[in-house]
């Protein structure tokens, strides 16, 4: 088990819509100071890409290696 965590198969990690399909016409997400990537780098679950909005925040799993992202959620604000 401790094999599994020190290699760190997967890893939860947040990211922000800065791009959009509406204003943009593409889809570009925030994951650190220096790394914005295009929807190429992403598989989405239920989430369709056209649904996603500028400033929308993303619950993502980074895949062993970090050239593979999961996007499993929109994070929601208490209250909505």
């Amino acid at each position: 088990m401790d094999a599994v965590r020190a290699s760190k198969p997967v890893e939860l990690i947040y990211g922000t819509v800065i791009k959009d399909y509406e204003n943009d016409g593409e889809l570009v997400i925030h994951l650190s100071e220096k790394l914005d990537l295009s929807e190429n780098f992403f598989t989405f679950g239920s989430i369709r890409p056209t649904n996603l909005e500028r400033g929308n925040r993303l619950v993502i799993i980074r895949m062993q290696g970090g050239q593979s992202y999961y996007v499993a959620d929109i994070l929601r604000e208490s209250g909505d």
